[in-house]
């Protein structure tokens, strides 16, 4: 369902696009699903990936093995393919790519946003990173796959991976940011909106002008990096988005309702609200 949401969201802003869509148990109708998808100047391909070469790597319900999908880009994707614009499937698209996938990389192989964990000096020495560094997220990526091929970047990363796993907190995004330490170029966060950059409205009218992409730089693509718009628990305004969006991908019958738990919770910030002891954040929608 995400991929399928995910892809008609690009497709709304972006008619002329090719669309790779690496995966490993899609069904016959989620395939399907996703291949109607397609028209003339908007093709969607299905690339079957083998997880049993990702076996030895960590896994979990939290990072499942298709977070190292990204690391297999340069070996999945055609040779004649020198560039491509990765992404999470927990992404909604609002805006024309175009500008985003020109960018000038500037002899990097790699573009991406920094992350909110970036200030997080301790996490970085951890990690055998200088404090000084920053910190990318790699929900979004823009990969020169030529300089990734000529120089076996996805073989180090994997080779962190074989050696340090155990140690990493976000396993692939860890290892890259080691791998690409200071030989990154840095993006506009508008190009991987994250749940920390969506808490940091001060008040309802900036955020309300982000929404309506009423500014110059208003998020072109939203990362709900922590609760998911699928489900209750999601408080951002951007969901509601997200939920039109899989009412028009034929999700109707997916769009999250508010638990007993959820209302209770509304209850008692609207409570505290009018009490004056706590206002909730102006990025708190139920």
């Amino acid at each position: 369902m995400q991929a399928c949401i995910l892809m008609s969201s690009i497709k709304k802003y972006n008619m002329c696009a090719h669309v790779y869509i690496m995966h490993s148990q899609l069904t016959e109708s989620e395939k399907q699903s996703l291949l109607l998808i397609s028209s003339v100047s908007f093709s969607v391909i299905l690339i079957s990936v083998n997880n049993e070469e990702l076996a030895q790597y960590k896994v979990s319900e939290k990072w499942p093995a298709e977070i190292y999908f990204r690391l297999l880009c340069p070996k999945y994707l055609p040779e004649t393919l020198n560039r491509v614009l990765y992404l999470d499937c927990d992404i909604l698209v609002r805006s024309s790519l175009e500008e985003l996938y020109s960018t000038q990389l500037d002899g990097k192989p790699l573009a991406a946003v920094e992350d909110v964990l970036s200030p997080n000096i301790g996490m970085l020495e951890n990690l055998g990173m200088t404090g000084t560094s920053k910190y990318f997220n790699s929900g979004v990526l823009l990969i020169d796959l030529a300089a990734w091929r000529k120089s076996e970047l996805s073989s180090s990363v994997f080779c962190l991976l074989d050696k340090y796993s155990s140690r990493f907190i976000h396993p692939d995004q860890d290892a890259l940011n080691i791998v690409f330490e200071n030989n990154w170029h840095e993006l506009h966060y508008r190009w991987n909106y994250l749940r920390g950059y969506q808490n940091t409205y001060l008040n309802k009218e900036t955020l309300y002008s982000d929404y309506e992409k009423k500014t110059i730089k208003y998020p072109a693509i939203i990362h709900f990096s922590g609760p998911k718009p699928w489900k209750s628990k999601n408080r951002s305004l951007f969901k509601y988005e997200y939920h039109q969006q899989m009412i028009e991908s034929g999700y109707r019958n997916y769009v999250p309702r508010l638990t007993l738990y959820d209302w209770c919770e509304k209850v008692g910030f609207y409570i505290l609200d009018k009490l004056n002891i706590k206002s909730p954040r102006p990025n708190n929608f139920y």
